[in-house]
């Protein structure tokens, strides 16, 4: 079974028992849910005048970060990508507006980039497959991610600072990250470390549009 046979066939799972919740993504609980929303939305660097900021949700679920940050008054012109055929129907029948495509990242070439490209939770869980497997698919994830991107990304992952492991997640050296993206990808970068999760948040730039630091 492949990558993205066998993550659409958990998380189809998981919205067909949740529906449209944070246990529908196997997420904790919507407060943990919406603090990592606020952190990966803090890849925005200001408001774009004259039109909305474009991003592409790599991962979108049911299109819960579009409502968070429509609750929060951030105004997107949001695409949402998924590989579960009922939340890309769920956002298509519930968030006017916006495009909800399923795909995975490497099918999908859209006619432009967007400003910002933004997965928040797919980079943590790996399931069943291997530590060495996932760590190559989440690489060629980052990449595709800044190809499409003509501002920044921003994505988490798990912490290998921990003192005790899951085995269905998926643990990265803080470091490594910072010295893959610095090396391959861009010297201009963030990461956030400094939070009570065990995740950390990284914010990659191409062309950031000011010179302020996350908060």
């Amino acid at each position: 079974m492949g990558i993205d046979e066998t993550f659409e066939r958990y998380y189809t799972r998981t919205f067909e028992e949740h529906g449209p919740s944070p246990r529908g993504v196997d997420w904790h609980d919507s407060e943990s849910l919406s603090f990592h929303y606020d952190k990966i939305l803090a890849v925005i660097d200001q408001p774009f005048v004259g039109r909305k900021v474009s991003v592409l949700d790599v991962g979108c679920g049911y299109g819960g970060l579009l409502s968070h940050a429509r609750e929060s008054n951030i105004d997107l012109e949001y695409t949402g990508l998924d590989l579960v055929q009922a939340m890309i129907d769920h956002g298509n029948s519930n968030y006017p507006g916006a495009t909800f495509v399923r795909s995975d990242i490497f099918a999908f070439q859209p006619e432009r980039s967007f400003d910002y490209v933004l997965a928040n939770g797919v980079l943590t869980e790996k399931l069943d497959l291997s530590i060495r497997e996932f760590g190559a698919f989440s690489r060629r994830v980052i990449r595709r991610m800044y190809e499409l991107a003509e501002h920044g990304i921003a994505f988490n992952m798990m912490t290998s600072h921990v003192n005790f492991t899951a085995t269905n997640l998926y643990y990265q050296n803080p470091a490594e990250m910072v010295s893959f993206c610095a090396t391959e990808l861009s010297p201009k970068w963030i990461i956030d470390h400094a939070y009570d999760y065990f995740d950390f948040t990284m914010y990659v730039y191409k062309n950031p549009t000011s010179q302020r630091s996350r908060k």
